[in-house]
């Protein structure tokens, strides 16, 4: 009778929001109309986050058990990592959560809350959930806890909590930051046109004086999904505008490469994902532009590339306590080798605490290359019961059809199927 309740109470949650998100729906079959206001960026008069700290530990060092002054600086060194992706700043952010929960272990949400975001970083999802959940039950509109809920859940391939999680924020709060938070997750059960309304929903609510990275991110990642779904005249408007918030945006910038790698032009596309990785220092970028350098000729800058990736990546995975960086990202790279055998250990571990269909799916392909066609197929079923279409599923389903079911092609079609016809 509970859980009766519980999922009629949820039904009437989502009829509620698509009612709101249906006015949008109409625009996803017109042309793209660059109307948004964008967010402004103003000029910032005040001292420097770098002044900021500075003054905070003047502060602490007189008076170390001030339990909300570990928070404020531990907030301004988890900005300074967002900003400059330097994990130095984001051990610092983590110890100084720790510090104010040592001398506030009650009644100290905010500590918990930054706590809870520094693990996530640090993909330890399970951690952050909890420690979300209970900064939830003191401030229970709390943004930074109800989209963590979400986004740690996908991640851990609990993609009917998060939808839930995803719908309960949009109810709290209906904001940009939540609906597209819910356009996200809905986008991971496969409802394309669903996801498109919330986001549409996301940029009517916008005002122009909202956060700028915010708007960058949010307009990236509906970007990405019109991208996945062969919208790219509507994804290229809304990344445009994304660069135009925040020019080296990392993730909006790969984007418009991976625009360019579907036109052809590998020129373009390379240039992209270059500046993508320059702009933030992550290693997918790295990876996704040596991968273009291979289809362009440049094998050899290319093998170069991908050593230095690894390199990075294993030198994160040392300390997992201290690293941003996972197994799935290094496993991946390897079966570009071809090298199942080192990376299917990697998957197998990262498989204990997630199941997400990127690592179904890195497990398919490693078996696959393995030549244990059962076990590659069992892991490939797995990936098509999320219902994510993506093109590089496709693909793949393709090889496997040709080379085991080539008389049936069901696994190119069951795909196939999910993915919309332009």
């Amino acid at each position: 009778m509970e859980r009766n309740r519980k999922f009629l109470v949820l039904g009437l949650i989502a009829a509620l929001l698509l009612v709101v998100i249906s006015f949008s729906r109409w625009s996803l079959h017109k042309s793209y109309r660059s109307a948004h206001r964008l967010p402004r960026i103003e000029k910032d008069e005040g001292p420097t986050a770098q002044t900021e700290i500075g003054i905070y530990r003047k502060r602490l060092q007189k008076d170390p058990k001030n339990w909300t002054e570990w928070n404020v600086i531990g907030g301004l060194l988890f900005s300074e990592f967002k900003a400059t992706k330097n994990s130095s700043y984001l051990k610092e952010a983590e110890a100084a959560a720790r510090k104010s929960l040592a001398l506030m272990p009650s009644l100290n949400p905010a500590g918990k809350n930054l706590l809870s975001q520094c693990l996530d970083q640090r993909h330890q999802f399970v951690e952050a959930i909890r420690l979300a959940k209970e900064v939830l039950k003191d401030k229970p509109g709390q943004s930074s806890a109800l989209s963590l809920l979400v986004t740690a859940q996908i991640a851990l391939g609990d993609y009917e909590e998060a939808l839930e999680a995803a719908f309960h924020y949009s109810r709290v709060k209906p904001e940009p930051q939540s609906f597209a938070v819910l356009g996200l997750a809905l986008s991971q059960r496969g409802r394309f046109e669903d996801a498109s309304a919330a986001f549409e929903t996301a940029l009517q609510l916008e005002r122009s004086s909202d956060d700028a990275k915010s708007a960058a991110w949010m307009r990236s990642i509906f970007a990405r999904l019109l991208i996945r779904h062969g919208d790219i005249d509507h994804a290229d408007a809304l990344l445009s505008e994304a660069l135009q918030i925040i020019p080296d945006h990392p993730l909006a910038l790969s984007l418009k490469g991976e625009m360019f790698e579907r036109r052809g032009n590998f020129q373009e596309t390379a240039r992209y994902y270059l500046n993508a990785f320059e702009s933030s220092k992550e290693t997918p970028y790295l990876i996704s532009y040596a991968r273009v350098l291979e289809k362009i000729g440049r094998a050899g800058e290319a093998k170069t590339l991908r050593l230095q990736a690894a390199s990075i990546i294993r030198e994160n995975l040392k300390n997992p306590q201290e690293s941003t960086g996972h197994r799935l990202e290094l496993a991946e790279l390897l079966l570009t080798e071809n090298n199942w055998k080192e990376a299917l250990p990697l998957l197998e571990e990262e498989l204990k605490v997630r199941h997400s269909h990127e690592i179904h799916f890195a497990l398919s392909r490693a078996h696959y290359l393995k030549g244990d066609v059962a076990k590659s197929m069992e892991y490939w079923d797995k990936v098509l019961a999320v219902g994510v279409p993506e093109e590089k599923y496709l693909e793949f389903a393709r090889t496997i059809d040709q080379k085991y079911q080539s008389h049936t092609g069901q696994y190119f079609n069951a795909v196939g199927s999910r993915l919309p016809r332009k």
